[in-house]
């Protein structure tokens, strides 16, 4: 999936310079610091790898933290962004109890700008030219979830 130079073109240029080795040794270790819950998306039947979907930048005392995902380029449209999503956003509001989650999506990320507004998530603002992306500085659209707002949308109480 890190191969796919299309895939690289909506990744922060620090997880395809550094290289997955480098990404999943700190992930892990985000992971064993309870800073991050990290996890593969698979398809129900066949178990093929679909992508990877995380929280990470929790932090337990504001209760907060990033959602952030990517997804193998050959199965991109498909909805399993948004279904894995919908699951962490579950376990980050009803399981963690996390107060707020926020998401980055760099320009012209469409599917994922699609994504977030699906779960509920709102625009709140936009740092202009912020990240590298596809051999250039772009803007990083900033969306936020709030757990009254995730269970509003649900009817839960």
């Amino acid at each position: 999936m890190y191969r796919d130079r299309r895939v690289w073109a909506y990744i922060p240029r620090m997880f395809w310079r550094r290289g997955a080795r480098a990404i999943l040794a700190q992930t892990r270790r985000f992971v064993r610091l309870g800073t991050a819950y990290w996890f593969v998306i698979a398809e129900r039947r066949s178990g093929k790898f679909v992508g990877e979907i995380g929280l990470f930048n929790i932090d337990w005392e504001e209760r907060t933290a990033e959602l952030g995902y990517v997804i193998s380029r050959t199965q991109w449209g498909k909805g399993f962004a948004t279904e894995a999503s919908r699951r962490l956003c579950k376990l980050a509001f009803r399981i963690l109890k996390l107060r707020r989650l926020d998401a980055i999506a760099g320009e012209g990320n469409h599917a994922s700008f699609a994504t977030l507004q699906k779960l509920g998530f709102h625009l709140e603002g936009v740092s202009r030219k912020a990240v590298w992306l596809n051999r250039g500085w772009r803007d990083a659209y900033r969306f936020g979830l709030l757990s009254s707002e995730y269970r509003a949308q649900r009817s839960e109480p």
